[in-house]
């Protein structure tokens, strides 16, 4: 019977060093967290079109997503569909549905098959994150690639000041935007958070630190407000949920304060300059007044959307109803008119899909923090720094939302994927916690028969 499940177990048993596993080997050794991955086409090819995704760089992630989808015949085990799949299906087939009513049918349609690929790529990531090697080197790739090149190069434009947006931080592609630069980098810093919590070897430990770092910062200096003020929830729930919270605050606070030391004192005036806002005048926010014509905005965006409540206007055709609703109306403030973004995810939402669709989107969201809230509540006696992880996980998502409240980020790709690695983590969590218990009742040799640490059989508290 092995030693692991024993009534009265006293301590792991001694193993030869051919007997580790390669978890046991990614305790100590610094690559051996790549030598138990399970290589296959699918797999290969998704973390190709993540490259391609997160750095712009390489123009293969429709043919990526294509072979990952025909290589999932060939992985190992059953072809899984979860619910936020069937959920975010619902939601394509709402848009197809908006489509038939569209203000601009081509938009609709293209925004739609785009949203569709987005589809597979979430059911390609859920049948491929199927183990802890192969997560583990999927956020490796993603952070990898997030530090190299979006983060890198934004903060190499705003140290020389080659290519700024008045002072804020941006770089290419999908990151020219400062604000939508500083929301994506909350899923990195996520990854990284994730990253620092795994048992390796120290270096990769501090390495995600610094990436902690480095993401904290490029949020910083893109001086966008709501992604300043969506930092403030994922610190706060990051702290208070950490299961070692005098760590998690002095690690804070070191963070904090070697940001701090690079931080120009104008991009702090200019978050503090939120304190306007309570007053009422929302000119003194900044100098263009665009936290006003946001508010304008706002309310033409809430305009459209009751004009049709139920379906909405089509997916992809918000500028052109903010063009039409701000035409002849002279009382729009002038960076207001035209084909305006609504900057706000549930705004721009509820205006092109209606009720039904932004419904559906709050769905998938709430499907898979369940699910991820539910993992954790049964590692937390187990294995509480999985736990602690994929909170980190779901936390960048929270930060995300908020940031969403001030953009426009409901069609971008990175959302649907970090939903993906959500529900993959707390997948993992779920098995790992059902291994725990029953070998703690002594009825199956856990993880391969490895025998289990002493804290597995520890009297829940």
């Amino acid at each position: 019977m092995n030693q692991g499940v024993r009534a009265g177990w006293s301590g792991p048993a001694r193993r030869s060093r051919k007997q580790r596993s390669a978890e046991d080997v990614a305790e100590s050794d610094l690559f051996g967290w790549f030598k138990g991955v399970r290589w296959s086409i699918s797999y290969a090819a998704f973390l190709v079109y993540i490259i391609s995704l997160v750095t712009s760089r390489i123009p293969l992630g429709t043919e990526a997503m294509a072979l990952a989808l025909l290589g999932l015949a060939g992985e190992k085990g059953r072809i899984k569909a979860p619910p936020i799949v069937f959920i975010f299906g619902g939601f394509v087939l709402w848009g197809l549905v908006g489509w038939t009513l569209s203000a601009d049918p081509l938009s609709t349609w293209n925004t739609v098959i785009q949203l569709a690929k987005v589809g597979a790529i979430m059911f390609v990531a859920v049948n491929v994150l199927t183990d802890v090697p192969r997560l583990r080197l999927f956020l490796l790739v993603f952070l990898g690639s997030f530090l190299v090149y979006p983060g890198r190069g934004s903060i190499l434009n705003w140290v020389t000041g080659g290519n700024t947006l008045f002072g804020r931080a941006i770089w290419n592609y999908i990151y020219e935007n400062p604000n939508d630069l500083a929301a994506l980098t909350f899923f990195p810093l996520g990854i990284a958070l994730y990253m620092m919590q795994e048992k390796g070897h120290h270096l990769a430990r501090l390495g995600a630190l610094a990436s902690v770092g480095v993401c904290g910062f490029v949020i910083i200096i893109t001086q966008s407000r709501g992604a300043m003020l969506a930092l403030i929830p994922m610190v706060f729930l990051s702290v208070a949920g950490h299961h070692k919270k005098l760590r998690a605050i002095s690690g804070l606070v070191f963070l904090v304060g070697v940001v701090a030391m690079f931080t120009p004192s104008d991009i702090l005036d200019r978050f503090l300059g939120l304190k306007a806002a309570s007053s009422g005048d929302l000119t003194a926010l900044d100098d263009s007044n665009s936290a006003e014509g946001r508010f304008e905005i706002w309310k033409t965006a809430a305009g459209i959307f009751m004009d049709r409540p139920v379906t909405g206007w089509g997916l992809g055709t918000y500028r052109i109803k903010h063009r039409q609703a701000t035409r002849f109306d002279v009382s729009i403030t002038i960076s207001a008119r035209g084909g305006r973004d609504a900057h706000s995810t549930y705004l721009t939402l509820a205006a092109e899909t209606g009720f039904i669709g932004v419904a559906l989107f709050l769905a998938l969201i709430v499907s898979v923090m369940r699910h991820a809230s539910r993992a954790r509540r049964r590692l937390r006696r187990y294995d509480p720094g999985l736990a602690m992880q994929i909170r980190f996980l779901q936390n960048a998502l929270i930060a995300f939302l908020v940031a969403g409240i001030f953009g426009s980020f409901a069609l971008l790709s990175f959302l649907y994927v970090h939903i993906a690695t959500i529900y993959a983590a707390a997948s993992l969590g779920e098995r790992r916690a059902a291994e725990f218990k029953a070998a703690r009742a002594g009825l199956v040799p856990p993880m391969g028969g490895r025998p289990l640490p002493a804290y597995a059989f520890a009297t829940p508290r």
